[in-house]
């Protein structure tokens, strides 16, 4: 659609047009006068015409020596009007946009990373420790949070199973280890009483076997450091033992080999007696023929001691072998499951007490026996101490 074109007409200061553009709206061009002093400044006048379909504007050139006069069409000054809304709308949108897009970046770099803050500090609060944040690539104050939140839960886990399971897991041996829940001063004096009227009828056997018994309880129900020594493990396994020996009579024999600089290491309760019990258990179940023969050594190796159980018995099988190392290296958190006192319990007491690299290494034969190292560090202890 074709729109009228804007009409210039330049006029001397006689009022004769000597310039003009084309010819349309002759009767809106009034003849120009030059006024009596030229204006100090350049002035223009605006103004609509009398059918209010053009806009009049009169200017003085040349020191009010010409007179310049543009006139433009109503559909003009629309057109015009409708390319700057159109501009002002585009700019607003646009604006609008980068807005938006501002926002989501705010949104995906502060907003949305408090907000997993805040939901995994939610979860920590309802008790699950084990929920960690993944921080950003780069370092800023955000990922630097994350970062020290993942380090006080993994810190919160290792003073959970460092302490209070370490605790747990004590009591369960103690526990597990009797199957019963009694009075240990009533059972002890009870034995003593059994075993003195054995001696007044001449069996010694007998007394013996209610001495051991209640030096086991005795030993098991003890209520201050939870750390013994060698000697004293050494002689709740000799009770173990002779009451085994009296109950299977030539079935079993026993060896010790250890260096007597090593009776006063360091060791926490029940760690012997449990893993000779499972060789009991196991090896004489399977073993209907010939001598269970278990021998017991210790030795220092740089600052560890390694307690060293040997049996002749028939083996483990490679794939059950493998079965029982890995689940040894496998955390469990179970400390209160109701099964009975095994290897696996020895080892991660041993394990919570004095750290990784300590525990139990075991290792086995078909037709061979079965061999298992206790790790623990080499450190004296008085006698007073247990």
């Amino acid at each position: 659609m074709n729109r009228p074109p804007n009409v210039i007409s330049l006029q001397n200061t006689f009022g004769e047009t000597f310039y003009r553009t084309n010819q349309d709206y002759p009767d809106e061009v009034q003849p120009y006068a030059r006024p009596d002093e030229p204006p100090i400044e350049r002035t223009r006048e605006l103004h609509f015409s009398k059918s209010k379909d053009l806009l009049v504007n009169q200017s003085k050139l040349d020191h009010a020596n010409i007179g310049l006069t543009i006139l433009y069409p109503a559909t003009e000054l629309a057109q015009n009007r409708k390319n700057t809304m159109f501009i002002i709308i585009g700019a607003v949108a646009f604006v609008i946009f980068i807005v938006a897009v501002c926002s989501m970046l705010v949104q995906k770099s502060i907003t949305r990373p408090i907000q997993l803050l805040g939901k995994a500090m939610k979860s920590v609060r309802g008790g699950d420790f084990h929920v960690t944040l993944e921080p950003r690539r780069y370092r800023d104050d955000l990922s630097e949070l994350m970062r020290n939140f993942n380090f006080m839960t993994d810190k919160i886990r290792e003073l959970i199973e460092t302490e209070y399971q370490m605790q747990l897991r004590n009591k369960e041996a103690q526990i597990l280890t009797l199957q019963m829940q009694i009075n240990p001063h009533f059972l002890y004096n009870t034995l003593q009483t059994i075993g003195g009227k054995a001696v007044l009828i001449g069996e010694y056997d007998i007394h013996e076997m209610c001495r051991a018994l209640a030096d086991m309880f005795r030993y098991s129900f003890y209520e201050g450091n939870m750390e013994s020594t060698i000697t004293q493990e050494l002689a709740h396994v000799n009770n173990y033992l002779y009451i085994q020996q009296l109950r299977f009579e030539e079935s079993i024999s026993t060896e010790f080999e250890i260096e007597p600089d090593l009776m006063d290491v360091s060791i926490i309760r029940f760690v012997m007696q449990p893993i000779i019990e499972n060789v009991v258990v196991h090896v004489l179940d399977k073993q209907s023929e010939g001598q269970l023969r278990i021998r017991l050594a210790a030795y220092r190796q740089d600052e560890s001691v390694i307690v060293e159980l040997r049996d002749n018995g028939s083996g483990i099988e490679p794939d059950k072998l493998s079965a029982l190392q890995r689940n040894l290296e496998k955390r469990s958190l179970e400390v209160l499951s109701g099964v009975s006192i095994g290897l696996k319990n020895v080892h991660e007491r041993i394990r919570l007490v004095y750290g990784e690299p300590y525990g139990l290494e075991l290792d086995s034969q078909l037709g061979k026996g079965t061999t298992i190292r206790i790790r623990i560090p080499y450190k004296k202890r008085g006698m007073n101490d247990v």
